[in-house]
């Protein structure tokens, strides 16, 4: 029988075997399945059968894959580099190279993968070391200029410059405590699970100042002594975008408690996995626990098989080391704030954007009148609700979804940063997805290399009568 490839073999001595191949033996046995076939002149299924190293076992090619992806995969560090010897003569088996479109589109995912995380690996390396070198002091101060520039890029140089400003005299006290926890709390959630770290980009004295730099800056004056007009030049009656404290005390809770429910399900979808059973064990581990972790118990047959291939893959590509989870912790302003710049250029050709986000054009920080030393019930009652015979509960679910006048007059910098933050964490997980699927393509389209049985006695070998194979 010729041979697939139209390469003919070369003459060789009667007591070696190099030179014959799988499709040249009468009866081959699969050492995974034991499934035995003898040769048929008619239908010689050659292809499907690979003589992968020096002895004589032999095994069908899926049976190859799915017991290698089964058994040696998910105890590789890398999948890609994975070494897989044989059981009886301990050779190493050689991947064939996949140099399909989808193989190119994973490298591409791969490379793109690592220099993202060696990048944030480099720089967080360089980060703790001039921290170490500037201890003590020099690390506070570290601290506080990350904590001013991530507010700075939260809520807009604005309202930055209203609340705080560049210059530290003016600052209240409780900006020396609660800025440099902003870094603190990213660098401890990102060692613990970067998954359940719950953002606090804006600290509750910012929500609800009793003092802003502004007031500093112009004639004290109590919120009594002044016009409805002059306290609120745009009005805080406006319903649209919700409060500071709305957004960050149940907002993003729920937001991040409403995407946990769907993000493993829709990882699956776009990783083309097989859906897993919603109850309320998973439900409540995946509220608990990263969700880049799912395990695959109940899972059997095929669909555990693919499920046993995606986790090994998940532990591959997603589990970055502790200085990269805490550099993408203290890159998240940075995040939104490029996100909210996006959205704030679309909303330039959208008007119906520039109404979502509730874009309105910049205030003069000397002309804001500064946040009075009242609580949040009072200073909604005596300022935005003058003259209106509401209870004190209304006046209380008012005030916590408008606001303050200050954040009402202001360009809400802070709510399009948010939101795109939202859109950039769906966006990376969709990501995350698709290069799992990808990856989980390359790894089951894998080939093995069938070899010669070059190292083995040409009379143990059980051939195809010469007469019949020609």
């Amino acid at each position: 029988m010729s041979d697939p490839s139209g390469v003919l073999p070369e003459p060789v001595s009667l007591t070696s075997g190099t030179g014959i191949r799988v499709d040249q033996l009468r009866r081959r046995t699969c050492f995974i399945c034991q499934q035995e076939e003898t040769f048929d002149a008619d239908s010689n299924p050659s292809n499907a059968w690979v003589h992968p190293c020096r002895c004589t076992l032999l095994a069908h090619r899926t049976c190859l894959v799915n017991w290698i992806n089964a058994v040696h995969l998910p105890k590789a560090p890398d999948p890609y580099k994975m070494e897989v010897r044989c059981p009886q003569c301990n050779e190493v088996y050689t991947f064939a190279v996949n140099d399909s479109t989808p193989s190119r589109l994973l490298k591409v995912f791969d490379l793109g993968n690592k220099i993202v995380e060696g990048a944030v690996q480099i720089g967080m390396r360089a980060l703790v070391i001039g921290a170490i070198l500037s201890f003590g002091r020099s690390i506070y101060t570290v601290f506080i200029a990350y904590g001013a520039a991530s507010i700075r890029l939260y809520i807009g140089e604005e309202m930055y410059q209203i609340l705080l400003s560049d210059d530290t005299l003016v600052w209240p006290w409780e900006a020396f405590i609660r800025l440099p926890w902003i870094p603190l709390n990213a660098l401890l959630g990102s060692y613990l699970s970067i998954a359940n770290i719950l953002w606090d980009p804006l600290p509750a004295f910012l929500i609800w100042p009793a003092s802003t730099a502004a007031a500093h800056r112009t004639v004290r004056r109590t919120l009594l002594s002044l016009g409805r007009s002059d306290a609120f030049p745009r009005g805080v009656t406006a319903a649209w975008p919700p409060s500071p404290a709305f957004v960050h005390f149940l907002g993003i809770p729920g937001a991040r408690f409403t995407y946990s429910l769907v993000r493993g399900r829709m990882i699956r979808r776009i990783a083309g996995l097989p859906q897993r059973e919603s109850t309320a064990e998973n439900t409540l581990r995946q509220l608990v626990e990263d969700s880049d972790s799912e395990d695959s118990d109940g899972e059997e047959g095929d669909e555990g098989d693919e499920v046993d291939e995606a986790v090994a893959l998940q532990r591959h590509l997603s589990r970055p080391g502790w200085l990269a989870r805490a550099g993408h912790s203290l890159l998240t302003p940075f995040y939104a704030n490029g996100m909210g710049w996006v959205l704030g250029e679309a909303a330039r050709h959208a008007q119906w954007l520039k109404t979502a986000l509730a874009i309105r054009p910049a205030l003069d920080p000397l002309a804001v009148v500064p946040a009075p030393v009242l609580t949040p019930l009072d200073f909604w009652k005596t300022g935005a609700m003058r003259g209106e015979d509401v209870s004190s509960i209304t006046a209380f679910f008012r005030a916590f979804w408008g606001g303050t006048g200050l954040w009402a007059s202001t360009d809400p910098v802070w709510f399009r940063n948010i939101l795109g933050l939202g859109i950039f964490m769906v966006a990376k997980d969709a990501l995350y997805a698709l290069h799992l699927r990808y990856a989980l393509r390359e790894l089951r389209s894998r080939k093995i290399i069938s070899r010669d049985f070059g190292n083995v006695d040409r009379s143990t070998l059980d051939l195809i009568p010469r007469d019949v194979a020609s």
